[in-house]
């Protein structure tokens, strides 16, 4: 029974070394935006703001129809002012789940992007397989600058959606 136990042990510590190694091999960057455009974010940002000078209603409604048209499962909340995208699978196995809360601003209005990233199915099964362990939770996302991990692809993908909006974007 021990030796049983030592070699579970030995194909875990295996498996996460092929793991790290298959991570620092692979890790070619993914650029969503023009590359102007990903230097400019800041690194540790974790919010992707737009101001525009439609009605906050206007912007709702486009808020909404953007993330459904991306393929986002929409829930909204009108009186909240706030729409989620409630997990959507893009590049490298990520999932990501986008919040977008829509306020008046002025003489226009503006909605402040932000969300969680984890693992979609295909993020689960490479775990598993070069890991032998699974991950269910999401973590903030949060731009590293890098555009080699999760976290950089999941927020480049808000800014495309809050490119869609025609306003001024600004990194928080």
């Amino acid at each position: 029974m021990a030796k049983l136990g030592k070699t579970t042990d030995m194909k875990k510590i295996i498996g996460l070394s092929i793991l790290t190694a298959f991570t620092l091999i692979s890790c070619t960057p993914i650029i969503l935006l023009q590359q102007t455009e990903f230097n400019e974010i800041p690194v540790g940002s974790k919010m992707v703001f737009v101001t525009v000078n439609y009605s906050k209603d206007s912007l709702f409604n486009r808020v909404s129809k953007s993330f459904a048209r991306y393929g986002c499962p929409v829930k909204s909340d009108r009186g909240a002012m706030q729409v989620i995208c409630d997990g959507k699978s893009v590049e490298g196995g990520t999932l990501m789940k986008l919040q977008a809360f829509v306020d008046d601003d002025g003489s226009g209005s503006s909605v402040l992007f932000s969300g969680d990233w984890g693992l979609d199915a295909n993020g689960q099964i490479a775990m598993k397989a070069f890991g032998g362990m699974t991950m269910y939770s999401t973590m903030p996302i949060v731009f590293n600058g890098r555009g080699t991990t999760k976290p950089d692809i999941a927020f480049q993908h808000m800014v495309i959606l809050a490119k869609q909006l025609d306003g001024k974007i600004t990194y928080r």
